[in-house]
Formats: structure tokens, C-alpha cells, sequence
């Protein structure tokens, strides 16, 4: 006889197939039997083991690759639940249309989706329809007509750098379950025969948000598709772009090569620190520093900083001359500037402004790899 199942909250049984208490909407956790995995380990040693008779030179080989090939599909299926995904897909007419992530054939496959205004991105079903990204690039929305569902992502300034308990609305008393952890709300409710599930991300410069809405009546396949979906929601900045926090990996979400527009530069490597490299030239490159404390935020979505560029060697391949001219090269005032850009694959183009004198003065814009917009500047200078 099978154990009635009751909610953990508040106490009120639960069906097999509920992934959410209808009483309090409280998440439910099912439990897994070990026997069929224990029983599914059994099968593949009974199956090893008669392949290894049957061919002897191959047996302990082939015994320890099922086992290794095992291990990774577990290791893979763990982490795509588990993942946030930080880097941004490649664009296809304007959309992110990234390769399948989800190896689970179990699970539905899903594609993924980054906005570079807020700096944020989320896995959506593959049957989800892609809706255009709002005017503004604040967000967009995914929609499945089968199931009457709604998937919204949506971003904002927090340009009164408020609480997140003043930015949210955290008491609101429809709310049939919520929880307030630190940078994060999470709340769900029934009204007028729809389930509506909200998830928010805060920082004190950027708020972001992404709501599940679908009937009651597909409650069972809209609760499966917010368990899976909503822990893929994240912010791709990988740290608050305030003063006096980790300065360690400001630039994480954006670190890589880029490579020069419209010029002769050769490429830029920036690292998760904000500090950059150029490439080397008869062995000689620019080094940049950090400013610490300098990372800020500006309007539209971008991030500014500055370090100071110095000339660098190795000292195997230069002579002393060339050393000793490159101690002696002044160094000089780096100002750098992350600019969103729809034809960039992590969103942004590296903005870079040297005020150096007479030939040390220069200013260039650069692409990461895969990068499909202008290759030429605009009027203006710029590549946006």
C-alpha cells in the first residue's frame, strides 16, 4: 500500500503527479527510488560482463569505458539542471537560436536566451514560440499557444539603488507561496484560473525578472516547465557593479579575445579582472591594469573602467634596446567601455580610449570571436 504523500507546509496530501501544493503553493520534492538505478547498474554489468567473454582481448577495456561513459551521462545530466548559463548564443535574424542544451531526452530540449541591455539570460522551451524582443531591449516574451503558457523576461534600473524589499513588491497578500532569499524572490499565485509564477533577481544598480503564466487546467505541464526553466534564470555581471565589492571578476561574463574593428590593432584579451593584453608584436605588447574601484555602470546598459597601459616584453625575444625602449615608453590613461551589441555572441563590443600624446593617443572598438555586425564604423566612430 502506497504512504499518502502530504505537503511539508501545510500538511494537506498531495497527488503522485503534484509538483506544487494547490493549498500553499509550496514546492513538492519527490523522492527518487534507488532500486531501478541500483536494478538499471545491474543491466549494464550483466551486459559488459557478457561482451567481455565474448571477446577476452577487449574485456577490461570495454568494462572500464561503459563505466566511464556512464559516470559523464550522469555528470552532463546533473549539470544541465543545474547550470546558469552565462554565455550569450549565436545571433540568427535577431535571435538568440542557440544550439540544443538539454541532453535529457526525458526533459524538454530547450534554447537559450540572452538580453545585453540587463545583462541577463534564461533556457527556454523549444516548442515556445520567440516573440520579438521588446522596443527598448528591456526583455521579451516566449509563448505556447498548445498550452495557453507564457514565459515574460523583463529588466529595469534600480535608479533609487533601493532594497529589494522596497523594489519588490514581497508582501503582497495574493501570493499563495513566496520566498525571500538574499538577491532573489520567488512567488506564485492563483487567480481568475490562472497560475502565475514570478522570479526575480536583485542588485542594487539592476533588477530583473521573468514570469510563468498558464491555466489551471494545465497545471501538471506548466508546473513541470517552471521547475526546469525558472533555476535556469541569471544574471550574466557576475558581480554588483559597486564600489568596495569582489574586484577579482568584474569582467567574467564578457573575459576572452576580441579582436580589433576597422584597424590594424591586432586583439585585445580581457581578463576577469578588467585587466587587458594586447597581442604581441616582435615581442612586445600593451599591458593594462585595474583601476580598482573604478567598474561603474552607466545608462543603457553599459560598463565603464579604467587601467593604466604599459609597454610589456619578453625578454627572450626582444634586445636590450628594444627593452630598455619599452621601459622608457610612457605609460598612459586606458578608459574602457563595454557597449551592448545584438551582433555580438556574449552582447557587448569592447570600447577602448588611450589619452596618450602625439602617436600614444589612439581609440579603437573590439569584437569577440563570432561577432557578425559592422566591420566598418558608423559616422561617428562607432560600431552600434
Amino acid at each position: 500500500m502506497t504512504k499518502a504523500r502530504l505537503c511539508r507546509q501545510c500538511g494537506r496530501p498531495l497527488k503522485p503527479e503534484d509538483l506544487f501544493c494547490a493549498e500553499c503553493g509550496n514546492r513538492v520534492r519527490h523522492r527518487v527510488s534507488v532500486w531501478p538505478m541500483i536494478a538499471a547498474a545491474v543491466a549494464v554489468c550483466v551486459v559488459a560482463a557478457s561482451a567481455a567473454i565474448g571477446v577476452a582481448i577487449m574485456g577490461p577495456d570495454n568494462g572500464k569505458g561503459v563505466a566511464a561513459s556512464h559516470i559523464n551521462i550522469k555528470e552532463h545530466k546533473k549539470t544541465n539542471i543545474t547550470k546558469k548559463e552565462t554565455d550569450a548564443a549565436k545571433k540568427s535574424d535577431g535571435d538568440n537560436d542557440n544550439t540544443i542544451r538539454n541532453g535529457e531526452t526525458n526533459r524538454p530540449k530547450t534554447k537559450h536566451y540572452t538580453n545585453a541591455r540587463f545583462a541577463f539570460a534564461i533556457d527556454v522551451p523549444e516548442d515556445f514560440a520567440w516573440q520579438p524582443e521588446s522596443d527598448n531591449g528591456d526583455g521579451r516574451k516566449f509563448t505556447n499557444d498548445q498550452l495557453g503558457m507564457t514565459i515574460t523576461t523583463w529588466g529595469s534600473f534600480n535608479v533609487t539603488n533601493g532594497a529589494m524589499e522596497d523594489v519588490f513588491d514581497v508582501d503582497d497578500p495574493k501570493y499563495s507561496y513566496k520566498a525571500v532569499t538574499p538577491g532573489e524572490f520567488v512567488a506564485s499565485w492563483e487567480e481568475n484560473d490562472t497560475i502565475t509564477y514570478l522570479h526575480q533577481l536583485y542588485a542594487p544598480d539592476v533588477l530583473r525578472t521573468v514570469e510563468f503564466t498558464y491555466p489551471t487546467s494545465q497545471k501538471a505541464a506548466g508546473d513541470q516547465i517552471v521547475e526546469q526553466i525558472s533555476s535556469t534564470f541569471a544574471s550574466t555581471y557576475s558581480t554588483d557593479a559597486l564600489p568596495g565589492k569582489d574586484e577579482s571578476n568584474r569582467c567574467a561574463a564578457w573575459a576572452g579575445d576580441y579582436r580589433t574593428l576597422g584597424s590594424a590593432f591586432g586583439t585585445y584579451t580581457l581578463k576577469a579582472d578588467c585587466s587587458t593584453t594586447s597581442s604581441m608584436h616582435q615581442g612586445q605588447w600593451q599591458a593594462g591594469s585595474y583601476d580598482r574601484d573604478s567598474f561603474k555602470q552607466k545608462a543603457n546598459g553599459r560598463y565603464a573602467w579604467t587601467g593604466v597601459g604599459k609597454c610589456a616584453y619578453d625578454a627572450s625575444l626582444t634586445s636590450s634596446e628594444e627593452r630598455a625602449a619599452c621601459d622608457a615608453f610612457p605609460s598612459s590613461v586606458v578608459k574602457f567601455e563595454l557597449v551592448p551589441s545584438g551582433a555580438s555572441p556574449n552582447g557587448m563590443l569592447l570600447h577602448a580610449v588611450s589619452d596618450g600624446i602625439d602617436a600614444n593617443a589612439w581609440e579603437a572598438y573590439f569584437a569577440p570571436e563570432g561577432y557578425d555586425g559592422p566591420q566598418q564604423a558608423n559616422s561617428d566612430g562607432s560600431y552600434e
